[in-house]
């Protein structure tokens, strides 16, 4: 298990942890060789919002269907399955998780998110994806401040690739510069190594089925209240 809930908020708000996590995979505008990352996001815990989830176990609170976990073959999957639910919690890095697993989904099989007719659902040559500075999201000049995702989004997930010395791919990130809203904005163009993306993916892959799978146990196994309001 990832991260023990048994032992309540106070196990919990210490530790730099996420809940949420979520991100979409579609097409370039008439290019189906394309893929685009999007909405990349996960959520802080929060004693304010989250402290009566993890201190009543025993209200009840959906979890996933066990055929479809057992269909998934991509990690993102398996986290789409229980985004709904704030019980099951994440270092922040399954966040990148996920988001390699989208990209590996793309370019090995061609599904994506996208309904467009005729250039969804294509294997991707290359995926792209932009998003404002990180700092410039928090900075209180900006307009928007704070109403963006800081904690992980598409400017970590390329910040990160980047530092990577082309292990996963060719990563072309732009230089940043101010965009409608003052705060800088930049992308990527990355062109992934299937294999090494593979290895990446299949290293995680039960790393989060296991972390799923535990805390559906608990989960199950603490006793229901009836008519419970939240």
């Amino acid at each position: 298990m990832l991260v023990d809930i048994t032992k309540g908020w106070k196990g919990l708000g210490e530790q730099k942890l996420v809940r949420g996590i979520q991100g979409d995979m579609e097409v370039f505008p008439l290019c189906c060789s394309t893929g685009v990352v999007k909405n990349l996001r996960c959520t802080k815990l929060s004693e304010k919002r989250d402290k009566l989830y993890f201190d009543k176990l025993e209200n009840n609170m959906g979890v996933p269907d066990h055929a479809k976990m057992k269909a998934a073959k991509y990690l993102h999957e398996m986290i789409r399955l229980i985004t709904a639910n704030p019980r099951y919690v994440w270092p922040v890095e399954a966040a990148q998780w996920y988001a390699m697993s989208l990209i590996l989904q793309k370019v090995e099989t061609g599904r994506d998110d996208s309904h467009v007719g005729g250039y969804n659902n294509f294997k991707a040559a290359q995926v792209t994806f932009f998003d404002r500075l990180t700092s410039d999201k928090a900075n209180k000049a900006f307009r928007f401040a704070n109403s963006y995702c800081t904690t992980y989004s598409c400017d970590h997930l390329m910040e990160w690739l980047a530092t990577q010395d082309g292990y996963f791919g060719e990563v072309y990130v732009s230089p940043a510069v101010p965009g409608a809203h003052k705060a800088k904005v930049r992308g990527c163009i990355f062109t992934p190594k299937l294999k090494t993306m593979k290895e990446y993916h299949n290293t995680y892959f039960d790393v989060v089925k296991k972390h799923i799978e535990y805390t559906t146990e608990v989960l199950n196994k603490s006793i229901k209240t009836k008519n419970t309001q939240w």
